[in-house]
């Protein structure tokens, strides 16, 4: 049984990683279901996803799941009934309940900062993101995680040596307001309290990053692995969007990377809906440090789930493999980006 450590300062007073340590197995998933043109309706989505989470401990071994953001479509309304569809849906569990092992969640966009008053009651980002604290936030974190003051739902916890992070950044420029650099600023966010409320929450998010380094730089943690929701390099890749949000975000997150060298990292995100695996040897980003691996997990049209095995003691620390089923037709990679084509490609045909 792999131990989950409830606190880090246990840890550091052992000074040594667990004897015999093992690799740490958990799946991870993300942007799904998307209920296109879906109200209050039926949604095939919820149905294939629901019956992903239930077959989890049937098709690979794990301790956890880490679910990273937009549990709903972008068109879809952001009403409490489906805000809070993971827990209860149409008078059953929701996806999220049926989860035999305990499921993290760290928040996407569309569940609250592209949100917007308007029909079908849907809610403004502010009383979205109230709702999501207070019904997936308001109690003990699982695994006996620690809970950053000031941004719930950012966690930190242990599992044999390997220290998780969740940060709580979203797409959409992370919630950012338009600046006049941004070449689309429509969909942004706009009003002084929601320049406040992402000056805030990306001062903690950067603060909570440099605690994390500092207790992974310990000699009892063999490895590091950051989780949240945004695609942080899609404008760098793509050459379009905006990122003016996100890149103090992925240069903490390099730097990161950089003061834990040689110790593994491994980023985990969502946010562009393709499998996309990226590291020193396999299509390396620019000024990517060595020790850091990218993982992007598929959404979207493809329900599907990444069961991860990551052994910071190996060469090779990363495997993975594919749950669920790919859509009918695929999820394709933004037009005008072949690049994405190429890297999904590529992630696919290594790991199935």
């Amino acid at each position: 049984m792999r131990r989950l450590l409830p606190t880090l300062p246990f840890l550091l007073l052992l000074g040594l990683a667990p004897a015999g340590a093992e690799p740490v197995r958990f799946i991870a998933f993300g942007d799904m279901p998307y209920c296109r043109g879906i109200t209050t309706g039926e949604c095939t989505d919820v149905g294939r996803l629901t019956a992903l989470v239930r077959q989890f401990g049937q098709q690979a071994p794990h301790d956890f799941s880490i679910f990273l953001g937009d549990t709903k479509g972008g068109n879809e309304p952001c009403s409490e009934a489906i805000l809070l569809r993971p827990l209860r849906w149409q008078g059953a569990p929701g996806w999220m309940a049926v989860a035999e092992k305990p499921l993290i969640y760290t928040p996407g966009d569309n569940e609250w900062t592209d949100c917007r008053a308007g029909p079908n009651d849907s809610l403004d980002w502010a009383p979205a993101l109230d709702l999501l604290r207070r019904h997936f936030f308001a109690g003990p974190p699982l695994l006996g995680a620690a809970r950053q003051e000031g941004l719930p739902e950012n966690y930190r916890w242990t599992t044999d040596g390997v220290l998780f992070v969740t940060l709580h950044i979203p797409g959409s420029n992370n919630g950012r307001p338009a600046t006049p650099a941004d070449p689309y600023p429509a969909p942004l966010r706009t009003g002084a309290a929601a320049q406040a409320e992402y000056d805030s929450r990306n001062r903690l998010n950067l603060a909570w990053l440099a605690e994390t380094v500092r207790a992974a730089a310990a000699p009892g943690v063999r490895g590091l692995v950051i989780a949240t929701q945004a695609d942080l390099f899609y404008a760098e890749i793509c050459g379009s969007g905006w990122d003016s949000g996100l890149r103090e975000s992925r240069e903490a997150i390099f730097a990161a990377a950089r003061a834990l060298a040689p110790k593994p990292v491994l980023l985990l995100h969502g946010d562009s809906h393709l499998l996309v695996h990226q590291d020193a040897t396999h299509d390396p980003l620019r000024d990517m440090p060595a020790n850091l691996t990218r993982l992007m997990v598929p959404g979207e049209r493809d329900v599907q789930a990444v069961a991860v095995a990551f052994d910071p003691g190996e060469p090779e620390p990363l495997q993975l493999r594919l749950l669920g089923e790919i859509g009918t037709p695929p999820q394709e990679a933004p037009r005008g980006c072949p690049d994405y084509e190429r890297l999904t490609a590529a992630a696919r045909a290594r790991w199935r």
